[in-house]
């Protein structure tokens, strides 16, 4: 049998016993163990192997539920006993007529008791009842009655006779469950044995209690007796058992390390026990059963899968055992632990202890705790609701009165999911905060529920509100209405506190609700919040966000004190008290600087400063938001990036798709921008797979316009219309999120030949943003989209002064981006001899600006250009640039207009070696080249002779492995080294 892995000097033993026996030296076996260690299989084993010798093997299972049916266990020895027929009558007559003799005793004892002593233990002592044993001994004494002696020594006699036919073996299993008078025979026929022909092996439990049962200590006090111990089975016996029940299954798709990986960890979760093991081989053979195209599971692979089998095997484990060992374990699974585990189930400390060690033995348990989760989660499925609760709620009182963690007492009063006692409230609250700071926003929401309905204090309740909405907030923008109309019921009562206000004021915002933000705006201005030491801060804070983000509802908010002055060289956030009010003043002010006086070295170090030290769980998403964006409008998209993507990560250790989400939408942007118009796609789609649209606000304008704008640029304009189809918030129009949306709109009336409603959204963005005064060309570049819809109208004039003005306002150095994209359309304003110097020296700007998409525009307006000017020659070294990263960017537009003006079709060459082999002066020839200038004009350009420059380029071909010059573009475009474009 497969369950005797390792069981070969336990069979030894019995076998040793066995002979002995046959020989006329009879003996007795205790088989003791833990729950599950296999102790039936054992015995089950023996009892086969002895019959296999010709040995007569009678065999009986105890079982608790039949304890109280007299000499039931003698009764299952002799029923189906190969004796002869009048041994047969003899042996059911005597254990038939015994019964009732002992049944009637019982009875007789029981009704002579004193009414007063009924529910006393019976005074035979040692599991024995009056019946079978004289009162007043000691259980290590125990008389045995006149009825019980009588039976037992015929019953002794007899098979004593039968052993002189033929050997005998007697096989008792559980026998720590059997009936008092069983017991008693058994342990009388123990003392007779020594010279017989009989072996008498008894499977025993193991004890919990402090000592030994008498039984046990009765039996083992006699020479002729043995003990064998079962021992869980060891890591290579747990890897044997594996392989011999899975046997390729186990291998498939495995190597021999990580075969023995799954083997270590089902040793690991089992801790030996055959039961147990059986149960992880059965999880084992389901993953291997996985059918062809099923996901693979979220384990590592050569990771053990403990699942189902395992957990009923846990089950099955603890049915077995007895009840005390059952209690025991369920305190463990509600405590996760044995502090306070005696007082959690009222058990004497030494039982306790004693029912521990026996777990630990069974495989169950180690160092207090279930060896695996799923031991635990087992063991708390068969708990009742009512159970779980009362002790989860007990436990919670013992915690707190032995002064453990806030967090482990709120544990056990969330589990318990009620609460009445006064302390639970700050003990909750405690845990809440401390959960929201560990990214943990599932359980404080759960602490805060039950705190608040335990609270009886008003300012108390609305302090734990605010922190709910703060929770809440983490999961989904969707807060519960009731929350936020109590919140506004407190503002009108007068026990709103200014830091409260703040958060009010986002949630409505989002939300739509313009109303009852000024609302929150009246009561501010007039004095009627409570102050608290945040309240000037908080003003500020306030007053920035609003500015550049909802800068209409500014007027309606009172002005802010004059900060008290920094230290010499500080930023005016370091004035304030806390870290996380720097963090968030910082991040605002960031924010509200690049929007209204533009980008500054200075802003963009505040800006990383908040983002090197804050996470989504911390300062908070709207500081993160804010700071992010700064970097976004001040055009460094590569610097933006790289923190969203730190963000995003950190996202994913915390409980806050809210959080997620937003980091998506800006990440969207931020791809939209660096002209990865499939990233911006996957983004934006995945932020509004984690929120639904009706719960995004008037924030969903972003997230719309990341997508819509990609959508449109990538020639996709049937997807792009039908997501102008859907819903947006009407109040989404009165803010920032709403500019970025209205021009998106635009863009796709101007790529569907609708010039005239694109103008009149780009003109729309241009007044909210000189009215907002937020005019800045790194937001949105409304100028320059104006100019290119009255362009396509043939408004030349009007296009032309646009585009200087916007020039004006960004620099190259600064707003690369911004002024290469004025350059690209400024361009088609001018005579066609003066549009590829314009054009490359937009193209140089936009490369600067890190946008791929507008750069492949820029290069295919230039090619266009070179094809007009009859230079096809240079038209065709450029189109070739310009088609590896339209495609790269899936701009389909502008890939099929350079395919059909230039003629191209594939513009990957086979693979080349990288440009990084090129000295600096051939860099700076074949980025020249890349340009489509002659080697005349780069002689000029670089002050040095023709002939260098065709010395540098033959050097240059010969390293990179290319042909010639339309080749060399090819390979800039696709290593990024050559061109750089300078």
């Amino acid at each position: 049998m497969i369950e005797m892995v390792e069981r070969e000097r336990e069979i030894a033993e019995l076998t040793d016993l066995l002979h002995g026996a046959r020989a006329g030296r009879g003996g007795v076996a205790l088989v003791c163990g833990a729950v599950a260690l296999g102790k039936s299989a054992l015995l089950d084993a023996f009892a086969g192997l002895a019959a296999d010798t010709g040995t007569l093997t009678l065999t009986a299972t105890a079982a608790e539920a039949e304890n109280g049916l007299s000499l039931g266990v003698l009764a299952q020895l002799v029923l189906g006993a190969r004796v002869e027929e009048e041994e047969r009558r003899f042996l059911d007559t005597l254990i038939t007529h015994g019964a009732k003799e002992l049944d009637a005793v019982c009875a007789g004892v029981s009704s002579r008791r004193d009414p007063e002593s009924r529910g006393a233990p019976d005074p035979g002592g040692g599991g024995h009842p009056a019946g079978f044993a004289e009162p007043g001994h000691a259980p290590d004494r125990v008389r045995l009655s006149a009825v019980c002696a009588r039976v037992a020594d015929r019953f002794c006699q007899r098979l004593v006779a039968i052993s002189e036919r033929v050997p005998l073996v007697l096989v008792v299993d559980d026998a720590h469950h059997a009936d008092a008078a069983s017991l008693s025979c058994l342990e009388y026929l123990v003392r007779r044995i020594r010279h017989t022909r009989i072996a008498l092996v008894l499977g025993h439990g193991d004890d919990i209690g402090p000592t030994d049962s008498t039984f046990r200590l009765n039996v083992l006090r006699q020479p002729h007796s043995r003990v064998i111990e079962l021992a869980p089975l060891t890591r290579t016996g747990v890897a044997a058992l594996l392989r011999d029940r899975l046997g390729a299954d186990l291998g498939a798709g495995l190597d021999a390390g990580a075969v023995e990986r799954v083997a270590a960890e089902c040793f690991d979760a089992g801790g030996g026990n055959p039961l147990l093991t059986v149960g992880l081989v059965a999880d084992q053979r389901e993953a291997a059963r996985r059918t062809p195209g099923e996901p693979e599971p979220e384990d590592a692979p050569g990771a053990a899968r403990i699942g189902d089998g395992y957990a009923r095997a846990v089950r099955s484990c603890l049915r077995r055992t007895s009840p005390v060992l059952l209690k025991v374990a369920r305190g463990i699974a509600v405590l996760d632990d044995i502090s306070g585990l005696e007082h959690l189930l009222c058990l004497e400390p030494a039982v306790a202890s004693a029912t521990l060690r026996s777990l630990e033995r069974a495989g169950l348990v180690r160092q207090g705790r279930f060896r695996h989760p799923a031991a635990r989660a087992a063991v708390l499925a068969g708990l009742t609701r009512d159970e779980h609760a009362r002790l989860h709620a007990k436990a919670a009182d013992i915690a707190h009165a032995a002064g453990r963690p806030n967090a482990e007492i709120a544990g056990h009063l969330r589990a318990a999911g009620r609460t009445t006692t006064p302390w639970a409230v700050p003990v909750l609250e405690d845990a809440a905060r401390a959960a929201l700071a560990d990214g943990r926003a599932v359980a404080a929401i759960g602490y805060l529920h039950l705190a608040r309905a335990a609270c009886d204090d008003e300012d108390v309740r609305l302090r734990l509100t605010t922190l709910l909405v703060r929770a809440e907030w983490r999961l989904s923008p969707a807060v519960p209405s009731q929350y936020l109309d109590e919140l506004l019921e407190a503002l009108e009562s007068g026990g709103l506190a200014v830091s409260d206000a703040t958060l009010l004021t986002r949630v409505l915002l989002w939300h739509g609700r313009t109303e009852d933000t000024l609302r929150v705006f009246k009561r501010w201005s007039g004095g009627d919040l409570k102050a608290d030491p945040e309240a000037a801060a908080d003003l500020h804070i306030t007053r920035a966000w609003l500015r550049s983000s909802f800068t209409p509802l500014l007027q309606h908010l009172p002005e802010a004190a004059p900060e008290p002055p920094a230290k010499p060289g500080a930023h005016p956030a370091a004035t304030l008290g806390t870290t996380d009010l720097r963090h968030r003043l910082g991040a605002s002010t960031a924010l509200d600087q690049v929007l209204t006086t533009g980008p500054s070295h200075h802003v963009f170090e505040e800006a990383e400063r908040v983002l090197r030290r804050s996470a989504p769980s911390g300062v908070g998403m709207d500081a993160l938001e804010s700071a992010l964006l700064a970097l976004v409008y001040g055009e460094q998209s590569a610097r933006a990036a790289s923190w969203c993507d730190k963000l995003l990560a950190a996202a994913d250790r915390h409980e806050s798709p809210s959080h997620r989400a937003r980091l998506l939408a800006l990440r969207a942007e931020i791809s939209v921008r660096q002209g990865d118009l499939p990233a911006a796609e996957r983004h934006a789609r995945d932020g509004l797979a984690l929120i639904p649209a009706a719960n995004w606000g008037v924030t969903l304008g972003a997230c719309f316009a990341s997508l819509l704008t990609a959508l449109t640029d990538m020639g996709r304009h049937e997807d792009a219309a039908e997501l102008l189809s859907r819903p947006v918030p009407p109040a989404m129009l009165g803010s920032r999120y709403g500019l970025h949306y209205i021009r998106a709109r635009g863009r796709h009336f101007l790529a569907t030949d609708d010039p005239r409603s694109a103008l009149t959204d780009f003109l729309a963005c241009g007044d909210l943003m000189r009215t907002w005064q937020i005019d800045v060309p790194g937001l949105l570049p409304w100028r320059t989209d104006a100019a290119e819809a009255l362009l396509a109208t043939g408004a030349v004039d009007q296009a032309r002064e646009l585009l200087e003005r916007q020039l004006e306002l960004c620099d190259r150095k600064t707003h690369p981006r911004a002024h290469g994209e004025a350059l690209r359309v400024l361009a088609a304003t001018h005579e066609l001899h003066l549009r590829p110097m314009l054009l490359r020296t937009a193209a140089e700007a936009l490369k600067e600006g890190e946008d791929r998409y507008l750069l492949a525009r820029a290069l295919c307006d230039l090619t266009t250009a070179y094809l007009q000017l009859g230079e096809t020659r240079r038209a065709q070294v450029i189109a070739r640039q310009a088609l590896s990263i339209a495609q790269a960017c899936q701009a389909e537009t502008v890939a099929t207009r350079l395919a059909q003006d230039a003629g191209l079709t594939d513009p990957e060459p086979p693979p080349t070696p990288s440009a990084a082999v090129l000295s600096d002066a051939e860099r700076r020839v074949a980025d020249l080249v890349v340009h489509g200038l002659t080697n005349r004009e780069i002689a000029k350009r670089l002050y040095i002779t023709v002939s260098t420059v065709e010395q540098h380029l033959t050097h240059t071909y010969r390293k990179l492995g290319v042909a010639g010059r339309a080749d060399l573009a090819v390979v800039g475009s696709r290593n990024g080294g050559v061109p750089a474009l300078t």
